[in-house]
């Protein structure tokens, strides 16, 4: 990956005295600037080794140092002059390098919209909005989505006011590249989502008829078994007629016997302690 570099106003001046005017202000900005550079390229190469990235970060904290002392001192020549192109130009290389986008682009945003500005000046105002844009997007990807689509439209913008930015067509090519990744992913994340949407469903379809099926089964050994105690029901009662049809024939039975027996003690009386047996004519 290529460096994205934000481009720079470097003023060349001979201070002929050592008062704090705005160019000297500038001047002293620009050189904690610098050094700031230098610790960044530092830490990034002992970051290399993974056992030193505690140096490593402390040498990042030494250049954020840096950047923040040349805040101040663009800050000052502004004081000497609200207007001061340079201050306010560095100004805003000096807070992005803090990681403070919002309030650089500001400054850009300042200086583009200053009329009679050179078309170089412009452009690079766009192309350090673009940068910032590009860096906030690759620090959170997921969260800054929309970074990605507004460092493209900042490239063109510094293309459109100067078309010899090879350094703002290369980024915006980059971010191109970044954005068609970008869709890539979402495209395939929508077809993950996709089959999986389509095996739940799929899953649920078949724990559906799988549960339609054991219903069904259920409610056959349901009925079944009502069949069954129907069945069973029906002999019980079957039997129980059966029995009680029995039992009105031993009672006609007894009744008959009984009949019999009352039509005998009829013929058969006793008087004074005889039999007398009664004749039947």
């Amino acid at each position: 990956m290529r460096t994205i570099n934000l481009l720079f106003i470097n003023i060349c001046i001979i201070v002929l005295s050592f008062g704090q005017t705005k160019e000297k202000m500038v001047l002293d900005g620009n050189s904690e600037y610098e050094k700031g550079l230098e610790l960044i390229k530092e830490a990034q190469s002992i970051s290399a080794d993974s056992s030193r990235q505690l140096e490593a970060d402390a040498i990042m904290q030494q250049a954020i140092s840096k950047f923040s002392k040349a805040e101040v001192n663009y800050k000052k020549a502004k004081e000497k002059e609200q207007d001061y192109l340079e201050a306010e130009f560095n100004l805003g290389d000096a807070l992005h390098k803090q990681a403070r986008y919002e309030d650089s682009r500001k400054k850009f945003e300042n200086i583009i919209s200053r009329p009679n500005i050179s078309p170089q000046v412009k452009s690079g105002a766009h192309h350090n909005i673009g940068n910032s844009y590009l860096e906030e997007f690759l620090k959170d990807p997921q969260n800054k989505s929309d970074k990605l689509d507004q460092s493209i439209e900042s490239y063109k913008n510094a293309l459109r006011a100067n078309p010899a930015d090879n350094d703002a067509r290369y980024n915006l090519e980059y971010a191109r590249k970044l954005k068609q990744q970008q869709q890539q992913q979402q495209q395939q994340q929508q077809q993950d989502q996709n089959k999986q949407e389509n095996k739940e469903k799929q899953e649920q379809e078949q724990q559906q008829d799988k549960d339609k099926k054991d219903n069904e089964q259920k409610q056959d050994k349901q009925q079944e078994q009502e069949n069954k105690e129907d069945k069973e029901k029906q002999k019980q009662e079957q039997k129980k007629d059966e029995m009680t049809k029995e039992e009105a024939e031993r009672m006609l039975e007894a009744l008959k016997n009984k009949e019999e027996k009352l039509q005998e003690d009829r013929k058969e009386k006793k008087v004074g302690g005889r039999i007398i047996i009664e004749k039947d004519w």
